[in-house]
């Protein structure tokens, strides 16, 4: 097995366990909940996901920007360090003879140094309670 295909094995196991509940805090871990919003040169990035991971820990968890930036995850998280990263929503062009397909949209601006785990230098500390994060992107 590859670098990459273990990677991604590692990462769509630890995102089956956040979905299953299985990478969920035990009930005497610290947790707090993550809201804020994102921006890019100063303007709101609706259409996009944010990812938090702690791959220490094997927890990923995402949220999706709302039209004004805002975001909210709907899990708490466990207390600690979290790298994350900022991508397009996939888009669902018009279906060429019946057949659905996606594509990530290039509208989005994103830089690519946001868009992956890997390049991204954007990271955050949870902490126990309410935490708020308003990530600035820059070009």
């Amino acid at each position: 097995m590859t670098g990459s295909s273990l990677r991604r094995l590692c990462l769509a196991l630890a995102v089956l366990s956040v979905c299953c509940g299985c990478g969920s805090a035990s009930p005497t871990e610290p947790t707090g909940t993550v809201h804020g919003t994102v921006t890019l040169n100063g303007e709101s990035l609706p259409a996009v996901t944010i990812s938090f991971e702690n791959p220490a820990r094997g927890l990923l968890a995402t949220a999706q920007a709302r039209e004004d930036g805002s975001y909210q995850l709907t899990e708490k998280l466990v207390t600690g360090e979290y790298a994350v990263w900022v991508q397009p929503l996939k888009q669902a062009p018009a279906s060429i003879e019946g057949i659905p397909s996606t594509s990530e949209s290039t509208e989005s601006g994103i830089p690519e140094k946001y868009r992956s785990v890997k390049t991204s230098d954007l990271t955050v500390t949870i902490v126990p309670g309410d935490n708020q994060f308003d990530l600035v992107l820059q070009k």
